[in-house]
């Protein structure tokens, strides 16, 4: 099938949509800026006056906050239909399936999705901050809220939007979806496709990488070791698995371009992220993948620097991949 020609009305509405989103961008970390060089330095004023009274002689500083709190990672349910190695049971369909080894059922799992990485399916991902995590900030020379204060310049621009919602769009919160044919995005109406980073991988997990791993008749389920700060240019139990994470070098370059010029005002200069509860459920069925789905928890505290003022940045969210109605 030859690709969609865009009509120059359409082209056009492509190009001021792509120009639209940049100007939000700009306009955001603009606002970001204000609020450091506004109230960031009335805090940090008032904050060395503090410091320097003999009742806050063990005051502020650099005031480290903690990471979102992780829950501990709970293990795969082995419910009544777990079947054990060699055990041979009939699924849902009325196919014979024998119970398979972790090393087995990995490989199966890999050979199975190297093939459907190439072919046809759905896709949809939901990502959703968790209820005790969301966006906060605070500013590094005093320890004090900025969220709050953030959120109402942000609402003067837009009385829709807030810290979480502006940048929930850049690390994906919410809920997209698309088709894939031949192991491609298939356009829009307006020639659009989704970041290749969500399409359905040749996963190339190892042993090693596995914490847990349950099998129910035709559907294997894996939950993954935790991954501190994973990259997409080394093995690591998420990378094996998927490329729909974020980097520190991607949140980085996302600041760059969406200032420009002004760049050097605002820095990422530390990220730490946890992913955690990495969990794969496939239905793989005489060899070849049926579904799958592919969900964690991503914990991460961040430190820009805008000019001379630090603000550390907290966040947690649940992100959810399906793979369905794969050809």
């Amino acid at each position: 099938m030859a690709k969609k020609v865009l009509t120059p009305e359409q082209q056009e509405i492509k190009a001021i949509k792509k120009e639209k989103r940049s100007q939000n961008w700009t306009k955001f970390w603009a606002i970001v800026l204000a609020l450091v060089l506004t109230v960031g330095i009335a805090f940090a004023g008032k904050s060395q006056g503090e410091k320097n009274a003999p009742e806050a002689a063990s005051g502020s500083g650099n005031t480290p906050v903690a990471a979102p709190t992780q829950a501990p990672e709970a293990s795969l349910s082995r419910g009544e239909n777990a079947i054990s190695e060699g055990q041979v049971v009939k699924d849902d369909e009325g196919n014979e399936v024998k119970g398979l080894s972790k090393a087995d059922a990995i490989k199966l799992l890999n050979d199975a999705t190297a093939v459907a990485a190439k072919g046809a399916y759905n896709w949809k991902r939901t990502c959703d901050y968790t209820s005790d995590g969301g966006i906060k900030t605070v500013l590094d020379s005093s320890g004090k809220d900025a969220t709050s204060k953030l959120n109402d310049i942000i609402h003067g621009v837009d009385p829709n939007a807030s810290l979480g919602s502006v940048v929930g769009g850049f690390i994906g919160i919410g809920t997209k979806e698309g088709k894939v044919k031949n192991g491609k995005f298939v356009a829009d109406e307006n020639g659009n496709t989704p970041d290749e980073k969500y399409l359905l991988r040749a996963m190339q997990l190892t042993e090693a990488d596995v914490k847990d791993f349950v099998q129910e008749g035709s559907v294997y389920k894996f939950q993954l070791n935790a991954c501190d700060n994973p990259q997409k240019n080394a093995p690591n139990a998420l990378n094996n698995a998927t490329k729909d994470f974020i980097t520190h070098d991607e949140v980085s370059n996302g600041i760059k371009d969406a200032l420009g010029a002004a760049s050097a005002a605002l820095k990422l200069e530390t990220s730490d992220v946890t992913f955690s509860n990495i969990t794969i459920s496939a239905k793989i069925v005489n060899g070849k993948l049926s579904n799958l789905e592919l969900s964690y928890t991503f914990a991460a505290k961040l430190g820009l620097k805008a000019v001379i003022i630090g603000i550390t940045g907290t966040g947690k969210a649940d992100t959810k991949i399906v793979y369905s109605n794969i050809a």
